[in-house]
């Protein structure tokens, strides 16, 4: 394993913890090294995608919908069955929380909670159950 592979992958994983396939986009000129430098550092639990993933969703889980996030995280070289595993079903709750917590971002209107609803990744369906939901408590 040629130390030269492996200093630049541990250079950038001093910046912050990054994805497999975004840490072989850029040690893409190590060449056949490169496997060996991937296996040590799994090995070595310095990368991982699954603690990675869930970093990520737990920071922005409560500000993004799901059609947002999704993006976000394939961005971000995370797997396309990894990213469903996490995202999973939670979009109305989440959205339920935003209306509670920011009634100023849509005065008690209804077309514009579900614009702002939509504008932070939720899908339309689910905007109008959240929204359904909202008025069922405030009553």
């Amino acid at each position: 394993m040629a130390k030269s592979c492996l200093e630049q992958a541990l250079k950038r994983l001093q910046r912050g913890p990054i994805a497999e396939r975004s840490l072989r986009d850029d040690l893409a000129g190590c060449g056949e090294e490169l496997e060996a430098v991937i296996a040590y550092l799994k090995a070595h639990g310095l990368l991982d995608d699954r603690a990675y993933a869930e970093a990520l969703v737990r920071r922005y889980r409560h500000r993004w919908g799901s059609l947002r996030l999704r993006p976000f995280l394939r961005q971000r070289g995370i797997p396309e069955p990894l990213i469903d595993e996490l995202i999973g079903d939670e979009d109305l709750n989440e959205a339920l929380e935003l209306l509670r917590r920011f009634p100023q971002r849509h005065r008690g209107e209804r077309p514009r909670a579900l614009r702002w609803l939509q504008g932070r990744g939720f899908p339309l369906e689910v905007a109008f159950q959240a929204w359904e939901l909202y008025e069922e408590s405030r009553a």
